[in-house]
Parts: C-alpha cells; structure tokens; sequence
C-alpha cells in the first residue's frame, strides 16, 4: 500500500508528490526487479502498478483536499484580523501577582494583553503634478485601507469557494 498522504498532512509541491510517488515504487519493485518483470512478462508487475495509480488517486485527492485546507486555514485566520479603518481596542486582564491583599485575598494586576491600535485615518493626501510641473494636492482613498478591502474580500472568496467537507475538517479539528 502506497497511500502516503492523509487529510490534514502539509500538502506537497507536484515535484514532492513524483518523488515521494517514485520512492514507493522504488522501494517495493527496484529497477533490475521491474526490468525483469518485463522480460519475463511477469503480471506481479502490471498488478503492483494498477494498486500504485489506485493509490495515486488517493495520494492526489487528499493533496488537494491539504492545499484547500491551508488556503481555508490562511483565509480564515486573515478575515480574524482586526479592520485598519476601525482599529482594535486595548484589552486588559486582572492577572494575580502572587501576594495577598489584608484580607487575605489574591492582589490583582492590571495587563494588557491586546494593545489599542488606532484606526488609519479614511482618505490621505497625495501631491500630483502636471505636465507643466505644477503641483496639484488631491485627497484619494488611503491606499493601506484600500489593500486591507482586497486581502479580506480575496479570503472571502476562498472561504466561500472551499468544499464543505474542508471547513467540517477544520471545524473538528
């Protein structure tokens, strides 16, 4: 049996995939055995290589199903990210510092765990200049809030192109 790739494996380059392919080969029918299979017309051979393309199948659906599920996986965790044109607030949590208060109740400290991050001001300056080298200052949409718009509307089209049985994969893991 030669089905070296299972769900939720890193997925393989197509150079990988032939060379892990080629190693199972190799390894249960070397090239002197194979060379003399063929000439002695031995049909071990033509019974080993239909189990290597059933394998291969195999091999090639679960490959696929791991290159979805990293994209799936990247798409999600992109869409998890805060907006840059609203910001994220500053999170804190009471954490024990390991001494106790009078009463004999554990001190608290104050931590941040998620610092604020402002958000990225909606239009920005930008000077242009004419073909006689005068310069005109416009207001254009900012460019960071422009390219966090297509990033998230890209990971929205790969989740929404994901096969279900990916994101149940993920979504039981």
């Amino acid at each position: 049996m030669s089905v070296f790739l299972a769900r939720g494996d890193a997925p393989l380059s197509a150079a990988q995939f032939q060379r892990r392919t080629q190693k199972y080969i190799q390894r249960d029918w070397p090239n002197w055995k194979r060379e003399r299979a063929l000439r002695t017309g031995d049909a071990a051979l033509n019974n080993f290589m239909a189990e290597i393309d059933a394998d291969t199948d195999i091999n090639r659906a679960n490959n696929l199903f791991n290159t979805q599920l990293v994209a799936y996986r990247k798409a999600v965790a992109r869409l998890e990210n805060y907006l840059v044109s609203e910001g994220r607030e500053e999170i804190r949590q009471d954490i024990p510092t390991g001494e106790l208060d009078n009463n004999g109740d554990p001190v608290l400290e104050s931590r941040v765990v998620q610092y604020a991050i402002d958000a990225l001001p909606a239009t920005v300056a930008q000077t242009i200049y004419d073909e006689i080298g005068d310069s005109i200052a416009t207001e254009i949409e900012n460019p960071l809030i422009t390219i966090d718009v297509g990033e998230r509307a890209e990971a929205q089209e790969i989740i929404n192109a994901t096969p279900p049985e990916v994101a149940e994969f993920e979504a039981s893991a």
